[in-house]
């Protein structure tokens, strides 16, 4: 008498995406958004398991906010490089993450601009602040 043959393996799926609630592959991720008013600050974090499109999503939400409204206080003028480069070394690690579906590039195109706009606001910075320093 010969042994039972075990089933087959499931797929591996992956882990759920805490944003869209779909199963793949998934990255630990945390974006920062900071608005900065004259006198007061608007903070804003997400910090998730998250997938490959929701990343793209998130990241340039909160990326693009903190580009253009992000500067407007005198603290916040000092926080919002801080806030954009987590943000963009964060996203550059995320980048070797697979999409959930392969075809699949869902908010790709509008994180990259954010991107591009975000290491655009600090080359800027950092050439103002070279200017000054001289």
């Amino acid at each position: 008498m010969t042994a039972p043959t075990p089933p087959p393996p499931l797929p591996d799926y992956g882990t759920c995406c805490q944003g869209c609630q779909t199963f793949g592959p998934v990255k630990q991720v945390m974006f920062f958004q900071h608005i900065g008013a004259v006198v007061l600050m608007f903070n804003r974090h997400i910090k998730a398991q998250l997938c490959r499109n929701c990343v793209n999503e998130h990241f340039a939400k909160t990326t693009l906010v903190t580009s253009f409204f992000g500067w407007w206080g005198m603290i916040s003028f000092f926080l919002t490089p801080i806030f954009l480069l987590h943000n963009v070394v964060r996203y550059l690690f995320c980048l070797g993450l697979k999409p959930v579906d392969e075809g699949s590039h869902r908010g790709m195109g509008l994180a990259l601009l954010a991107a591009v706009i975000a290491v655009g606001a600090l080359s800027l910075l950092g050439f103002i602040v070279s200017q000054v320093i001289r």
